[in-house]
């Protein structure tokens, strides 16, 4: 079965001369003119391509002087041709595993769209593409066609906002931003040290402090309405900090202070058991099991607000053991949730 990488890529099929193909499109067209004894040159090529003569001899100089290629011209049938019918045109060796993961990564990044670096991955993967073969085999099995990627887009990122913020995080520069808190109807302006970018679950965070205070912030990039640079310049934590945070992170919430993290408790009954154990939630997870087929899970979180959601979302088959202040938010959670649903039991009961 033979797959077009470059239809895989883009979702369409490209024509034989497409005029925006790169440099090697161009330069592998040449060689296959050459190789085929159609002796082509600078102005046949060059109104077959929709492009200057200039250009066409600036490729047949690259293969010439850049690639060692043997090319001649022939002035009796007005074309070049190969004194060396082995040489061959190098080309980008990849393996049928390396082309499938190639083809996933394509297929994976539409679950960052709407971000600035979709489009930049997307481009690298092209330069990939352009640098195979038109048509590269693989085994029916290493198809994609069955293969997709379903999951919550990030929340749109205003380019310009993040080659700032990317730029500032290089440069060790601090920079102003105008950001509205997801809980607040108001935007308010803050001076910053930007650390470190991260993806937590789909959307993009920024680590920062604000000064004068030392404890890390935690910003939404999809709630920036704007960063601009400033001349100031500050020197950046350990990065052992940053990391130790994220490895501590559950969900999309980071530790931002120096307040311990919560060590979450769980235990879980037997009919929901092979949902737990086959997933890993958290790096430093703890898992026991029973005779039974029940167990309980432990683990460190920054945030019980996340925890909550997570064991609501299992409904009577999980109880949380600790810590006790979970217990409590669960336990009001249920009461309102009992007044909401019990009224309208009895409201359909008297009905």
């Amino acid at each position: 079965m033979s797959v077009s990488l470059w239809h895989i890529l883009s979702t369409r099929k490209v024509a034989a001369m497409d005029r925006s193909k790169t440099q090697f499109r161009r330069l592998q067209a040449l060689d296959e003119a050459i190789r085929d004894n159609k002796h082509p040159n600078c102005l046949s090529f060059s109104m077959d391509w929709e492009v200057s003569q200039k250009t066409i001899q600036r490729d047949i100089e690259f293969l010439k002087y850049s690639l060692d290629a043997p090319i001649e011209y022939d002035r009796g049938k007005q074309g070049y041709f190969y004194t060396d019918t082995n040489w061959f045109l190098p080309a980008l060796n990849i393996s049928e595993g390396e082309l499938f993961a190639l083809m996933l990564g394509a297929q994976a990044m539409s679950v960052y769209s709407g971000t600035p670096i979709a489009g930049t991955l997307r481009g690298i993967l092209s330069k990939i593409s352009a640098a195979l073969p038109d048509v590269v085999s693989v085994i029916p099995e290493d198809a994609v066609q069955g293969v997709s990627f379903v999951g919550l887009p990030a929340r749109p990122i205003d380019p310009e906002m993040w080659r700032t913020v990317v730029r500032a995080i290089r440069a060790r520069t601090a920079i102003l931003v105008t950001y509205r808190a997801e809980a607040k109807s108001t935007s308010k302006s803050y001076t910053i040290h930007p650390y470190h970018l991260t993806n937590l679950h789909c959307d993009w965070y920024l680590l920062a402090r604000i000064p004068p205070h030392d404890d890390l912030t935690q910003f939404a990039l999809s709630r920036c309405e704007s960063a601009q640079l400033t001349d100031q310049h500050f020197t950046p934590p350990a990065s052992k900090l940053i990391e130790q945070r994220l490895q501590e992170t559950f969900g999309q919430f980071v530790r931002t202070g120096n307040e311990p993290t919560h060590r979450v408790r769980v235990a879980f009954d037997s009919e929901v058991a092979p949902r737990v154990t086959a997933r890993q939630w958290h790096r430093d997870q703890n898992v026991k099991l029973k005779k039974d087929g029940s167990g309980t899970i432990e683990f460190p979180a920054a945030s019980l607000e996340e925890i909550q959601r997570w064991v609501l979302g299992w409904g009577r088959h999980v109880k949380v053991l600790a810590p006790k202040r979970l217990c409590g938010q669960l336990a009001r959670e249920a009461a309102a949730l009992q007044s909401i649903y019990g009224r309208s039991r009895e409201k359909r009961n008297s009905e």
